[in-house]
């Protein structure tokens, strides 16, 4: 099994996907987000690029059955219900709804891994989960770094150095120098997450604006099961 990583959405090219399960990580803050939705209830999420495109898909959905979230530098877009916090997605917020979501990296992450055969998404609160049900497709695999505004992020490379560890304790893989560079990032702050996100000028940057106690949820491994998958639109719960 080839073990691939790219590391920021903008760079993602359909070669490097076709034919592969691509896992989408976007740790701070999209796919930890996306992860707690579909962990506590929400039926599916819908992710678009643009905030143009967000306003105008709830136009076109039936009143109180949809939120509209995300962000834009990092904050809550004027107008939307709730930003790129995962702390927001509580079971009593979410539960039962669809979830519109745009953010600066993550959605285009998944826009751009849309042409695989499989599109999982990731982050350290359900890595191992994901890990293993890549694993089961028997596909080649190429993980997907958000970054940040087509900037390479720590936190990314760390996730994919994660889940490279998990998947080669259960299948023989075959590494590129990339997905080799992310587990050996991994491997030097397996049991710091947290200091590794503090150090991350991303990390640095949601805590100078409020939000330092998502570096604190989002350093969590391994504590969700749910395993997020592209059907179509809509990412969902497998």
């Amino acid at each position: 099994m080839k073990l691939d990583v790219v590391l920021i959405a903008q760079e993602v090219r359909p070669s490097q996907v076709l034919g592969r399960t691509a896992i989408v990580i976007d740790v701070l803050r999209a796919t930890s987000s996306i992860t707690t939705a579909l962990a506590n209830g929400c039926r599916a999420v819908r992710p678009v690029v643009s905030t143009e495109e967000a306003f105008a898909l709830a136009q076109s959905s039936e009143p109180g059955t949809f939120l509209l979230t995300g962000e834009r530098g990092g904050l809550k877009v004027e107008g939307f219900d709730l930003g790129n916090s995962p702390r927001e997605y509580s079971a009593d917020v979410v539960a039962a709804k669809t979830i519109i979501m745009t953010t600066t990296n993550g959605t285009l992450a998944i826009k751009n891994s849309s042409p695989a055969k499989t599109v999982l998404l990731a982050c350290l609160l359900n890595g191992r989960s994901v890990a293993r049900r890549a694993v089961l497709s028997g596909d080649d695999i190429t993980m997907v770094c958000s970054g940040t505004e087509g900037i390479f992020t720590l936190e990314d490379a760390y996730c994919a150095g994660m889940l490279a560890e998990e998947i080669s304790r259960v299948a023989e893989t075959e590494p590129t120098d990339m997905a080799l560079a992310c587990r050996l990032i991994y491997q030097r702050y397996c049991d710091d997450p947290l200091g590794l996100m503090e150090s991350a000028i991303h990390g640095q940057k949601l805590r100078r604006i409020g939000f330092g106690e998502d570096l604190v949820y989002c350093s969590q491994k391994n504590v969700l099961a749910v395993v997020p998958v592209l059907r179509g639109d809509s990412v969902v719960a497998l």
